[in-house]
């Protein structure tokens, strides 16, 4: 799931493989 980081929600996804790179990169 390669989504817009445009809020600190990307964390919610737990299929996200890299969710804690999403919420960290923001």
């Amino acid at each position: 799931l390669q989504r817009p980081r445009q809020k600190p929600v990307a964390h919610a996804w737990p299929e996200c493989p890299t969710h804690r790179s999403c919420i960290e990169e923001i």
